[in-house]
């Protein structure tokens, strides 16, 4: 969130929405405004404390101001959410061809993973089908689909390890999570082209019991 700046003198903004109640994220204030400029927040805070010359002013009644939600693991590439308090959220199994996201701008923002990475016959497909899932048999194979999920804009990567089905090897797996590293932190080629699909370094994080996020970019 952007600071209101100035020596004293009122600023300018867009928006400024009033409630009873705003939550920052942190902490529930009474009587709260949040004031917006542009496409960005400016101030979230106590009404008596944003001293803005707004354009347009909406007073909510018996309301509470709140950042919007982020669902980490949802299904759907975010169809429902229109209007709804999600405004992100983490697709983690969609097929092949919705990426790259067609819909962009519609509903929340969507950071898709495209289908589960999996082996020969392993989960999803013996329960699921393979509509969201896309097989690797090799390290080749494996970097070059990573490779082709970066150039569509994916978002995260996921990989499935479900127990009592086959896995790929560590080989493999280690082969994705060293691409998906080499195209969101490696050369200015591939680093550039993750930071264009908003992209970020980070740590390899589970997003079930079943499934590896083998790296969340997003």
């Amino acid at each position: 969130m952007a600071a209101l700046a100035g020596c004293g003198g009122r600023e300018d903004a867009d928006l400024l929405v009033t409630a009873p109640r705003l939550f920052d994220g942190e902490q529930l204030i009474d009587d709260g405004a949040v004031a917006i400029r542009g496409d960005a927040i400016v101030a979230a805070r106590p009404r008596a404390d944003v001293e803005v010359d707004a354009e347009r002013t909406i007073e909510l009644g018996d309301a509470t101001l709140l950042p919007g939600l982020i669902d980490l693991h949802t299904h759907g590439l975010g169809d429902g959410l229109v209007g709804s308090v999600v405004t992100t959220v983490r697709d983690l199994g969609a097929p092949d061809v919705s990426l790259p996201l067609r819909n962009a701008g519609q509903g929340p923002r969507v950071f898709a993973a495209g289908p589960l990475i999996t082996a020969p016959s392993g989960y999803p497909i013996p329960i699921h089908g393979d509509a969201v899932a896309y097989v690797v048999r090799s390290p080749e194979e494996a970097r070059e689909y990573v490779r082709s999920l970066a150039d569509r804009g994916a978002g995260v990567i996921k990989v499935s390890l479900q127990f009592g089905f086959p896995v790929i090897t560590f080989a493999t797996l280690r082969a994705l999570v060293e691409e998906t590293h080499e195209q969101a932190c490696g050369s200015p080629r591939t680093s550039a082209r993750g930071v264009a699909h908003g992209w970020r370094c980070a740590p390899a994080s589970t997003s079930s019991r079943t499934c590896l996020a083998a790296r969340t970019l997003s």
